[in-house]
């Protein structure tokens, strides 16, 4: 849960701020496109993740490689290795969309920590009640475990061996990830292409 309180505050500075203040079409005005500027956020949003979650994960791989037989560790598990990384650009991708739309979208810093809280706390909670009562399938709510299934499918997990076990099969999770990703730049395009340049 720390990361996701540090993504709410990290995008209320870098993104809300720009529609609190109106400097958004200062930097409109400036030679760079609509889009520049979203993927911009998203790029320094997307380093925030990556120094949190995927350069760990791959300095314990490479520190694992020093455990053992480091001649032959790291050749037979690059697949593990290009499973991080595939997992870390999923992170990446997805939190950085969801952090910029949301961030666009309430712009302070506390409606975005309780924005967040709900994502992927309430959300959990209700998926989970769903799930052992209804169907599995309301798991799929959770984004947070729809990430989750999504990185262990990158890492080669097998889909018997997830805990807890009565999960969602993996491409259900990808599609509910796309689609978020999908409902984020819909509304970051409806958002951005409405700022009025300055001339």
């Amino acid at each position: 849960y720390v990361l996701i309180i540090l993504l709410a505050l990290a995008g209320s500075v870098l993104v809300g701020n720009d529609f609190f203040h109106g400097s958004l079409p200062f930097y409109l005005s400036k030679p760079i496109g609509r889009w520049h500027y979203v993927l911009g956020k998203c790029l320094a949003i997307g380093i925030f993740v990556n120094v949190l979650v995927t350069l760990p994960a791959v300095g314990l791989w490479v520190e694992a490689g020093l455990l053992y037989d480091w001649k032959t560790y790291y050749l037979d598990t690059l697949d593990l290795l290009l499973g991080i990384l595939g997992y870390g650009l999923v992170l990446t991708v997805s939190m950085s969309l969801l952090v910029v739309a949301t961030a666009v979208w309430v712009r302070r810093a506390v409606p975005m920590v309780m924005i967040w809280m709900g994502l992927f706390v309430f959300l959990r909670m209700l998926g989970d009640q769903f799930a052992r009562e209804v169907d599995p399938r309301w798991r799929l709510v959770d984004l947070w475990n729809d990430l989750y299934l999504c990185g262990l499918w990158c890492l080669g997990a097998e889909h018997s061996s997830i805990r807890p076990p009565g999960q969602p099969e993996f491409w259900e999770a990808w599609a509910v990830v796309a689609a978020v990703c999908g409902a984020c730049l819909l509304y970051l395009r409806r958002r951005v292409q409405a700022v009025e340049i300055v001339g």
